[in-house]
């Protein structure tokens, strides 16, 4: 599940996790000059320098979806628009998960140039959350 940081503290509030339970959900080990899962077989990238550009993705996977035999490969339902002190288009891929039939994940991404202004991960986040009723309706 992906969530913004007050509203994990919301639910903390409420009695549905206990503080213990944040660094877990929001922990992640982020390397951008560095791919691959395992030790070994990783690849180094960049060697230090400056990324030209950065993809940011946020998603989700969810379970409900009675018709889910549909996938999008890259749609975009937006033109570009100002997000901080940036400019992004956002992008869409949904498809049906191996999981189980109802099951469906979703990503929305955006390329950005690494700079200040750019927009957050945080932001972005928001963005999905806000979007996503009008996606996936």
């Amino acid at each position: 599940m992906n969530m913004l940081g007050h509203e994990l503290l919301e639910l903390i509030e409420v009695g549905v996790l206990e503080e213990d339970d944040i660094e877990r959900v929001m922990s992640a080990k982020f390397n951008p000059n560095r791919c691959g899962f395992e030790r070994k077989g990783d690849i180094w990238i960049r060697r230090g320098r400056k990324p030209d550009g950065v993809c940011l993705v946020v998603g989700t996977g969810t379970r409900g979806f009675e018709n889910n035999s549909i996938s999008d490969v890259i749609f975009s339902s937006s033109t570009v628009k100002k997000v901080g002190d940036s400019k992004a288009q956002y992008f869409w891929e949904a498809f049906p998960a191996g999981s189980d039939p109802l099951d469906r994940t979703t990503y929305m991404f955006t390329y950005v140039e690494p700079q200040p202004g750019s927009p957050k991960l945080e932001e972005l986040l928001a963005e999905y959350w806000n979007l996503m009723p009008e996606y996936q309706a």
